[in-house]
């Protein structure tokens, strides 16, 4: 069975991001989400990719997955 295509949300501005923080906060509190990644832009320009829960292979995908959307967006 084919995976669905990694789903990529984009959070704008300090309100934006607190709410789609807080969203994920929910979900992973309901077990809706046990593993995610998400990539946090710096003030200077970088980003890190950070990845949280699951086991390590989990992870793993998870950052490959969110690689690969910002891929395909840009």
């Amino acid at each position: 069975m084919d995976q669905p295509a990694p789903k990529l949300h984009i959070a704008v501005g300090k309100d934006e991001t607190v709410e789609a923080l807080d969203d994920l906060r929910q979900k992973v509190e309901r077990g809706e989400v046990h593993c995610f990644a998400v990539r946090v832009f710096k003030p200077d320009g970088t980003w890190e990719d950070i990845a949280a829960g699951g086991s390590a292979e989990e992870q793993e995908q998870a950052l490959a997955d969110l690689r690969a959307a910002y891929h395909q967006a840009n």
